[in-house]
């Protein structure tokens, strides 16, 4: 049986209408759903939300707690803490699960303490990232390759046990396609210090505790991107803040030139090629040597 723990925080209606559906939708049927809630009650779409919930509340696997943090790692730990199931799912609360993601993720459980699948692209554009926040003209952005980042996945499975957490320093990873057992939260949860990164934050936790996460090559989640996302409304100052956290916790995965030459060969060539894509993709790790292109010609690339 799955718990599934999905955190919201005046997600636009019908995008979270979406993901609640999806989860109905499982050919997966044995679970419950925490949605762990912080939207204010004067938010101006409060009664057509109320009424999207009421509609899903009416399935008892649905579960409704007001979370009253801003925090999304203090309402996944509450969500944890209110839950009993063996096996934990996470949603976050504008993605979409396939029909088959649940069943997916419970044959993976049934041989590692913690695995994910793989997300689709579903929209060309959110590969261009604005760079606002750094003070970069909006008209550029950073090209973020999802297929990319999936191919890094899928060497997660050929990385030796003691390699793991240099392979997973800085990489993105989305919880919304992770499960895993009960067991790994046992002396390590969501570090509440932190608004951002906290998932890749937790995924080296487990590392060092012996918890390796292993990809399934299937796709099962629908990433959506949204101008509404909480990642857009965290403020300079606060994102620098949370990456000070984290660096600072997790500064013993930086993928030094020593810890390189330490290592065979054949696995010194991976782990450099990913931890260069890594510093490519994590503003906080690297301000330099982005792929920077104008929207224009980022248009024209897509044609």
């Amino acid at each position: 049986m799955f718990d599934i723990i999905m955190p919201n925080k005046s997600t636009p209606v019908g995008i979270m209408g979406n993901a609640l559906q999806s989860i109905q939708q499982q050919s997966y049927q044995d679970w419950n759903c925490y949605i762990m809630d912080d939207t204010p009650e004067d938010w101006e779409y409060w009664d057509n939300y109320q009424k999207m919930l009421s509609h899903f509340l009416q399935d008892n696997r649905f579960h409704l707690i007001r979370s009253e943090t801003s925090s999304p790692s203090t309402a996944r730990n509450k969500g944890i803490d209110s839950s009993q199931a063996d096996w934990i799912a996470f949603l976050d609360s504008d993605d979409v699960w396939f029909e088959d993601h649940l069943d997916t993720l419970a044959k993976g459980l049934e041989h590692y303490d913690i695995c994910f699948t793989e997300i689709s692209k579903v929209d060309p554009h959110c590969d261009l990232v604005n760079l606002n926040g750094l003070g970069i003209d909006g008209s550029v952005g950073v090209k973020l390759d999802v297929i990319q980042v999936i191919q890094r996945y899928e060497m997660a499975n050929f990385i030796p046990d003691e390699y793991q957490g240099y392979f997973w320093y800085g990489a993105p990873v989305w919880f919304s396609a992770l499960g895993c057992q009960r067991k790994v939260f046992q002396n390590t949860k969501f570090n509440e210090e932190l608004m951002i990164a906290e998932d890749t934050d937790l995924l080296l936790q487990w590392v060092r505790q012996g918890f390796y996460p292993r990809l399934i090559p299937q796709k099962t989640v629908h990433r959506s991107i949204h101008d509404n996302q909480l990642t857009k409304s965290i403020s300079q100052d606060r994102h620098d803040a949370d990456m000070d956290i984290w660096l600072e916790r997790n500064k013993d995965f930086l993928l030094t030139e020593e810890v390189l030459l330490s290592m065979p060969i054949h696995y010194r060539d991976v782990m450099k090629q990913n931890n260069d894509l890594a510093k490519e993709r994590n503003m906080f790790l690297e301000h330099l040597n982005f792929d920077i292109i104008s929207e224009e010609d980022y248009e024209i690339e897509m044609l």
